[in-house]
């Protein structure tokens, strides 16, 4: 959007064809929009994916996920796992963040 008029639509098709080329970005991009329209099973398995490449953030969104069985069972573990590998990939303010919001519910 700085040089050219924004359109979502656009960008979408940009993160999707970025996602199918196996890239981080398109990956958690694509799980961003997913989540943003409620299709939680789709978000998860872009997060999931994005996770697996390594992106820092996406462990937090499936790790929530998994916490409130959004799009997946709901799954402690698999939750805590997701949190422990964001918090070792240096996501910890982040991390901290989350468990300030879970704890208050």
């Amino acid at each position: 959007g700085s040089y050219v008029e924004q359109n979502m639509e656009r960008s979408i098709d940009w993160a999707d064809k970025a996602a199918s080329l196996g890239s981080v970005w398109g990956l958690k991009q694509m799980g961003l929009y997913y989540l943003a329209c409620g299709e939680m099973e789709a978000a998860a398995a872009y997060f999931q994916a994005a996770m697996q490449q390594g992106d820092e953030e996406s462990p937090l969104y499936l790790g929530r996920m998994y916490l409130h069985g959004e799009g997946t069972e709901r799954n402690v573990r698999n939750a805590a796992e997701a949190f422990e590998l964001a918090a070792s990939q240096g996501s910890g303010g982040e991390l901290h963040r989350t468990g300030k919001s879970l704890l208050s519910g």
